[in-house]
Order: C-alpha cells, then sequence, then structure tokens
C-alpha cells in the first residue's frame, strides 16, 4: 500500500513549463465550483467526478496528470486514491494555487 508520502509533486515552475511544453497534460482543479469560476490556470478542467471519468477515457499511458487544490494537501490525498487504484503519472501541485498566485503566474479570472 502506497503512503502520501508516495505521491509526486510538481512545483510552479516545473507545471508552467509542462504546459507550454507538453500536449499529454491534464490539469485538475479541486477546489469548489465558485472558487474555480473566481480564478483558475489557464487550461485546468474543473474536477468533478463525472467530468474526471470522462476525461480518463482520453488518457494515454503518457498523459500526465496534475491535481491542484487550494494549498497541495487534498491534491495529495486524491493522488495517494488515485495511485493505490493503479495510476500513473499523478502529481499533485506543491502549494496549490496559492503559491501559484503569490509568484504571480497567470490565472484567469471572471
Amino acid at each position: 500500500m502506497l503512503k502520501l508520502s508516495d505521491v509526486k509533486t510538481i512545483s510552479c515552475e516545473e507545471l508552467l513549463e509542462l504546459l507550454n511544453t507538453n500536449d499529454d497534460v491534464v490539469l485538475f482543479d479541486m477546489r469548489t465550483e465558485e472558487e474555480y469560476d473566481a480564478a483558475h490556470i489557464d487550461g485546468a478542467v474543473h474536477l468533478t467526478e463525472e467530468n474526471f471519468h470522462e476525461e480518463a477515457q482520453h488518457f494515454t499511458d503518457n498523459t500526465v496528470i496534475i491535481l491542484q487544490c487550494y494549498r497541495g494537501n487534498a491534491s495529495k490525498v486524491l493522488g495517494l486514491d488515485l495511485m493505490n487504484q493503479g495510476a500513473e503519472n499523478i502529481y499533485s501541485l506543491d502549494g496549490g494555487i496559492t503559491r501559484w498566485a503569490k509568484l504571480g503566474y497567470p490565472l484567469v479570472t471572471s
């Protein structure tokens, strides 16, 4: 059985580069719909149980799945759950959207 410490993290800097260079990346925003609507990372998909399973149909062995929440804790918990179910290439955004915004990286706002 895997542990929370087994979930890989990705820094904001690494994510920005990955989003600009890799087409096989899916970024899931786990926050509430209201939080997502207020501000999110460009290209992020608001995560619901329904759309995760829908999106998962399009994953390849090379798909990199990034989970992003407010501070990076809930995304690690979900990442662990997915890894224990056999998922690979799962990362949690270190510091979540809070760190992303603090570093001044772009956000889509409504």
